[in-house]
């Protein structure tokens, strides 16, 4: 399989990158962060859809919604494009493409297919092509790191597929555990199948007796209900006589009150009519009375109407004083009036004049105000200047002339400071970062040492077995490593507290350069004094001109005070003399001397009218209310008199019906008493004939709910017989279920077995190891190595053949260790891919390896000519010897891009 050609769009951080690849040697370069393992990402999920970055939307570039990626790749002479495609939130889609002669023809157009006919294409699941052609971070550093044989043997398990058997393996104990936990449960089950058929036993007995028990209730409810029945014919009659007698004794009742309604109203009757004779005869008494006082009433509807006069009059003559006395004030405030206007009249002049000038009054208030803030802020800011040009001399800076030149220089300075602290923080980090890894190799080595000083008979690194010459041995070679390892951390330490010192003080020199003032700053302030002192200037000539209008002011509000004053004093005289005009104005004097005259007239002839009746019925003018209020009592006297004297007739034919009616009351009383005698009815038998139709109403009614309750009882136990065989039918099958699933059980321990390590993952361990031990024999040639062969032990220990001699690959330099890791990383490709590998894609392969190793690597590179094409990630830019193409790889404002 050859790479030819990758588009990405909106794929991490790549918003638009297309890249050719050739066959050789690619290097993919660039600063951490930058996008560079992105672009193997792409090729993984082109082909197999499947990325390890967790969720397949945060492949997707912020702030868009959909990704592409497409592949064009060659296995043989065939020509293949895949293309996949994501939005947000929904599932991938996938294509696959033929490319012949420039025509297209379309594999696949579904995501699974797609990955399944690329599979088929390449002969390579996505699994094997993971472990085979792609060779991730850290795998070579695994794999010729000293003494760590666990670490080499779980990288060889996974390449080789096996930890997925030992997933398998471990997976199905608890596979194998949820069917014996089952089985036991079936187990403890079926033992309750004896219990349950005791119960249903007993059940069935219980069922018989109750049946038994159902038919004696019912003849006992069939006799209770002819007894009963006889019972209630006897209440019937006897409720129908109760009737007859309640109906009679009501009648009765009824009858007697109604008497005594009757008597009481006879009474009432007999007690008006004596009322009404009384009443004639005080009518004739009082009606000679009424006639005598009777010609009272024009009279004094005189008196009234010479009352009302006399108040009309007074008013009048009221108004007429009224009119002569405003007349009186009208000649005396006549002269206070006249000046009043013409006062008001100046006073409004000056008020316009005023108003006009009061805006220049209070502008000129206002620019003295502003003229004096400007200039204390002038002062302020001249010292601020002053005291920042003081500081700037000290730091041995020479102010120019100009304040922009002064500006360009702390610039300057500010821009070399921050570039020098640039250089020391990323200086300083590098240390930190090999001080990080030396530290952590020192940590492992401790643990290996000690983990070693405490072991027996089984290495804790390889678990093989540990002799006491060989555990001195790995001793002597890990504490050798450590102490080269504290010395080179010493020297970290030292280097990183002289770089840390010199950062330091830059920061220094900086913080004190930024607290003086930003050249911006400096430049403001000096532009800010000149603009002030431009303002004040100004403000003066604005003040000078307004000052001519507020002195014009002042002597105008003297005079308006001084008016004031004298209009406020003649004031009350104004108000009198407008009073008395409009009351004038509002009555006619003529009118109301002509209506006196008229009033007068009319009063003395009422009261000769009045005199002359007066004498006529010899009663004073002051009894005159009295005499009426006399009169008025005899006429309502009269009134009432009449009324009852009206009634006479009625009342008398009233008294004689009643009498009528008391009489046929009293015969029907006497009829209804005969008849209730005759009944033979009295409460006593009545109860008593109740109480036995209530009593064998109750026994019956006890019966039926006792055979009720026997017929639920039928049921319920009916439903338990059910459940009891339902039950036994259940744990019957539970019981064929148990045996079937003992018989599995075994079956899965037999099958977990063949999947341990002792198993299937033994034979394919040794059925891959002469394999990949052939594979990486011929990549020792191609490297032209002086190693001849290669062994994999048990404990995964790897042994070096050269001109009949033997070498542990711990004990050989770290040249050698990193040629023959990869040769051994390539040998297994080739096992797992085919002896025809055409592609490798190495990500970070220089990760975890000090400056000796990674230059080790580059030459060996140079030398992997037997591959046709070999992808290289890193951000070491020293592997740039062993490219045959290089791509650089930089981030710019969050976008990737790729440059040749």
């Amino acid at each position: 399989m050859i790479l030819e050609e990758l588009k990405l769009r909106n794929f991490l951080s790549h918003k638009k990158t297309d890249i050719k690849f050739e066959p050789g040697t690619t290097l993919i370069v660039g600063h951490n962060g930058a996008g560079k393992s992105s672009i193997l990402d792409g090729i993984y999920f082109a082909l197999f859809k499947e990325c390890d970055r967790g969720n397949l939307d945060e492949l997707i570039y912020r702030g868009t919604r959909t990704l592409k990626v497409e592949l064009k790749f060659r296995v043989g002479s065939k020509e293949f494009l895949a293309i996949r495609e994501r939005k947000k939130g929904q599932t991938t889609e996938g294509r696959l493409i033929e490319i012949t002669s420039g025509n297209r023809k379309v594999l696949a157009t579904t995501t699974s297919s797609t990955t399944s006919i690329i599979e088929d294409i390449m002969g390579l699941s996505q699994d094997l092509f993971k472990n085979a052609i792609y060779i991730q971070q850290g795998e070579i550093d695994a794999l010729v790191e000293k003494g760590n044989r666990a670490a080499r043997k779980r990288l060889m398990s996974k390449l080789l597929g096996l930890d997925n058997l030992e997933n398998a393996y471990n997976n199905m104990k608890q596979v194998n555990d949820h069917f014996k936990e089952k089985y036991d449960i079936l187990k403890g089950e079926i033992k309750k199948i004896p219990e349950l058929k005791q119960k249903l036993d007993e059940e069935k007995k219980r069922k018989t007796k109750t049946e038994e028990e159902i038919e004696n209730l019912k003849k006992e409810v069939e006799a209770l209900e002819k007894s009963h029945e006889k019972n209630e014919i006897k209440k019937e009659e006897w409720e129908k006589k109760k009737e007859q007698y309640q109906l009679l004794d009501s009648s009765l009742k009824n009858y007697k009150r109604e008497l005594a309604d009757r008597e009481e109203e006879i009474k009432k009757l007999t007690k008006d009519l004596k009322e009404i004779k009384e009443a004639e005869k005080e009518l004739a008494k009082i009606e000679p009375e009424i006639e005598r006082l009777e010609p009272l009433l024009a009279a004094n509807k005189k008196a009234i109407e010479l009352k009302n006069l006399s108040i009309e009059l007074a008013a009048e003559k009221e108004k007429l004083q009224e009119i002569q006395k405003n007349e009186k004030i009208i000649t005396e405030t006549e002269k206070a009036h006249k000046r009043y206007l013409e006062i008001a009249t100046n006073l409004e002049e000056y008020a316009e004049s005023a108003e006009k000038l009061s805006k220049s009054e209070g502008e000129y208030e206002s620019k003295k105000t502003r003229k004096e803030e400007i200039e204390q802020k002038l002062v302020s800011r001249k010292k601020e200047l002053e005291n920042i040009t003081s500081q700037i001399e000290k730091l041995g800076i020479v102010i120019d002339k100009t304040v922009e030149k002064t500006a360009k220089l702390l610039r300057e300075r500010s821009t070399k400071l921050k570039e020098e602290i640039q250089e020391l923080q990323e200086h300083l980090g590098k240390k930190q970062s090999a001080g990080g890894k030396v530290s952590g190799t020192i940590q492992a080595i401790e643990e290996n040492i000690s983990k070693l000083k405490k072991a027996d008979n089984t290495c804790p690194l390889c678990d093989s077995e540990l002799t006491p010459e060989h555990k001195n041995e790995i001793l002597e070679k890990e504490q050798e490593e450590l102490n080269k390892l504290k010395k080179r951390m010493a020297k970290l330490d030292k280097e990183k507290g002289e770089i840390e010192k010199e950062l330091t003080q830059t920061e220094e020199k900086l913080t004190q350069l930024q607290n003086i003032v930003k050249p911006e700053a400096f430049v403001e302030r000096a532009e800010e004094i000149t603009s002030l002192e431009k303002e004040i200037d100004k403000l003066e000539k604005r003040i000078m001109a307004l000052k001519e209008d507020v002195l014009h002011l002042e002597a105008i509000k003297k005079k308006r005070t001084r008016l004031a004053q004298e209009s406020s004093e003649l004031k009350e005289d104004y108000e009198q003399y407008l009073a008395a005009e409009t009351t004038l104005e509002t009555v006619n004097k003529k009118e109301v001397l002509k209506e006196v005259t008229t009033l007068e007239k009319k009063k003395n002839t009422i009261t000769k009218d009045l005199q002359e009746t007066l004498e006529k019925v010899k009663i004073k003018q002051n009894d005159i209310e009295e005499k009426l209020s006399q009169l008025h009592e005899l006429k309502e006297k009269r009134t009432r008199y009449s009324t009852i004297i009206e009634k006479e007739e009625e009342v008398e034919k009233g008294l004689e019906n009643k009498k009528q009616q008391r009489k046929e009351i009293t015969k029907k009383i006497t009829d209804s008493e005969k008849k209730l005698a005759k009944l033979t009815f009295t409460a006593e038998d009545y109860q008593t004939i109740i109480n036995q139709f209530k009593s064998s109403q109750e026994s019956l009614q006890n019966k039926r709910i006792k055979l009720q309750e026997k017929k639920t009882l039928l049921k319920e136990l009916d439903r338990h017989i059910k459940d009891y065989q339902e039950q036994v039918q259940e744990l019957q099958e539970e019981k064929e279920e148990y045996e079937q699933l003992g018989k599995f059980i075994s079956l899965l321990n037999k099958v977990r077995r063949y999947y341990s390590k002792d198993g299937i993952q033994n034979r394919l361990r040794e059925k891959a190891k002469p394999q990949i031990e052939y594979y990486t024999r011929r990549i020792f040639q191609d490297f032209n190595m002086r190693f001849t062969g290669i062994k994999l032990t048990k404990d995964y220990s790897i042994i070096l053949q050269s001109n009949g001699e033997k070498f542990d690959i711990d004990l050989i330099s770290g040249g050698e260790r990193i040629a023959a890791a990869l040769a051994l990383r390539i040998g297994i490709a080739m096992a797992l891919a085919g002896e025809e590998l055409e592609l490798i894609m190495l990500d970070e392969p220089t990760i975890h390896l000090d400056p000796q190793r990674r230059e080790d690597l580059v030459n060996i590179l140079i030398q992997m000519r037997n591959i046709p094409q070999v992808l290289v990630v890193s951000h070491d830019e020293e592997l740039r010897e062993a490219a045959d193409k290089l791509l650089t790889v930089e981030l710019e404002n969050g976008i990737s891009k790729v440059k040749k």
